[in-house]
């Protein structure tokens, strides 16, 4: 691949993140018709169609209403929607550039026709066609079919960071990590929720059991989990974890690092006779397997005690290991 191509396919991955994490709020029916353009794009880029642009350079798209009414949305939603989408802004951040636009400038629908003609910004063509490269028609599916628009924005974050942990031994993990202040800014928290309570309860948690019963029944290849970081009394960070299919079905590998983690604790530290060291391995057991991105790296932090380190400071170093690095 030479220089140019990767350097373009870059800049159109950076383009669907910055998409992804722009700040805006738009309702259920707003975000549906927001994907139904966006995947009539990628259809016409997929299928090399041409599209038409204004004298003034904005993207002249003809929407199918077939593609709306299969978002569960009827005609008067669909007005609403778009209506909505022309008024709103969406704000979004793209290196040091900061763009602030409405979605679509305008729409026309004759009665009787088959189809909308949606004008959007051309300053927002790039990200369009980066997002719609990049959200397969499963992804749309899955959109969809997602209740909340809370939800469907933890979906695309669980997207975006699907294999980004870094471990080379969890190919199937993803992390990211927003303060308080910052989900509330993306998400334009600030009057609606004023109390972090009602976040957790509104936002994070109903998010989170919604994508895990998608995920659960199948109709969707992951879903994400969080970890509350307090300081000053409050929560100032939200560690996220993202799962994906293959993650729980769970690899040969995995099971052979518990596997040597359960067994290294339990003769360091002599759990046989001592029945409170045994308590506390369960725990640590538990734990990593509650988030399985911890299981390599401390098979590999327990391997390398193992090499390394004599008997006699093995227990000392692993629980120490552990109670710093693994457990909070």
């Amino acid at each position: 691949m030479s220089k140019t191509a990767t350097k373009t396919a870059s800049n159109t991955i950076a383009q669907f993140h910055a998409l992804i994490q722009a700040r805006y709020d738009f309702s259920l029916v707003e975000k549906r018709a927001f994907y139904v353009i966006i995947n009539e794009f990628g259809k016409r880029l997929t299928e090399r169609i041409g599209v038409e642009m204004t004298p003034c350079g904005d993207l002249e798209l003809r929407v199918s209403t077939a593609g709306m009414l299969k978002a569960n949305m009827g005609l008067k939603s669909v007005y609403d929607a778009l209506k909505g989408l022309s008024n709103k802004s969406i704000s979004i951040v793209d290196g040091d550039k900061t763009i602030d636009s409405c979605f679509i400038a305008h729409y026309e629908h004759l009665k009787r026709k088959m189809y909308i003609d949606v004008v959007v910004p051309t300053v927002l063509l790039p990200y369009i066609t980066a997002f719609g490269q990049h959200f397969t028609a499963k992804r749309f599916a899955v959109a969809v079919s997602i209740k909340t628009k809370y939800s469907l924005r933890f979906y695309e974050y669980c997207l975006q960071y699907e294999r980004n942990d870094g471990d080379p031994d969890n190919a199937y993990t993803g992390y990211f990590c927003l303060t308080q202040e910052e989900l509330v800014h993306k998400l334009m928290l600030e009057e609606k929720y004023p109390r972090y309570s009602q976040i957790k309860d509104k936002v994070l948690d109903f998010a989170y059991r919604e994508i895990k019963e998608l995920y659960d029944a199948g109709r969707c290849n992951l879903y994400f989990e969080y970890r509350e970081e307090r300081g000053n009394r409050r929560v100032e960070k939200l560690h996220f974890y993202v799962y994906s299919r293959k993650t729980k079905a769970g690899d040969k590998s995995s099971i052979e690092h518990l596997t040597f983690i359960n067994q290294s604790l339990n003769a360091w530290l002599d759990a046989d006779n001592r029945p409170h060291n045994k308590e506390w391995i369960s725990g640590v057991i538990a734990h990593v397997k509650r988030q399985p991105r911890l299981t390599a790296r401390l098979y590999r932090g327990l391997l390398k005690l193992t090499s390394e380190e004599s008997d006699e400071y093995r227990a000392a170093l692993a629980r120490h290991l552990i109670e710093e690095k693994f457990l909070d």
